[in-house]
C-alpha cells in the first residue's frame, strides 16, 4: 500500500480497511473512501460488494505513478442480475468461444 502513497492509519492501524454497509442496499452495493495519506475505507453487505469495490478499486491505480487520488465512490447495481456485454463487430471471435461464455 505504501507504492500507492496509502500509508498506515494511526488508530485504524490498517491501510485497507473492510466494514459493513449501513441501511438497507441492494446486494453487490459498496462504498469506497480513499483518503490518500491515511487509509482506504471500504464498505459492502455481501461478498459480492467487497469484490466489486476491490474491482473498483484495482480500475483506480494510475499505472504511471502507482499512486490513487483522494475520492468516495458509492455504487450499487441497477438491476438484481449482472451481465456481459461482448462487441462482436470490433472484437472478432469464432463460434465456440461465444456459446462457452454464454453457458
Amino acid at each position: 500500500m505504501e507504492t500507492l502513497g496509502v500509508k498506515e492509519h494511526k488508530e485504524m492501524g490498517k491501510p485497507i480497511v473492510f466494514n459493513k454497509l449501513d441501511g438497507n442496499k441492494k446486494k453487490g452495493s459498496y462504498e469506497i473512501s480513499i483518503h490518500r495519506k491515511s487509509y482506504i475505507l471500504i464498505k459492502a453487505d455481501d461478498d459480492a460488494g467487497f469484490f466489486y469495490a476491490l474491482s473498483s478499486l484495482a480500475s483506480l491505480i494510475d499505472g504511471k505513478d502507482n499512486r490513487v487520488d483522494n475520492m468516495f465512490i458509492s455504487d450499487e447495481p441497477r438491476y438484481e442480475y449482472r451481465s456481459i456485454f461482448i462487441d462482436v463487430a470490433s472484437n472478432f471471435h469464432n463460434k465456440t468461444l461465444i456459446f462457452s461464455l454464454l453457458d
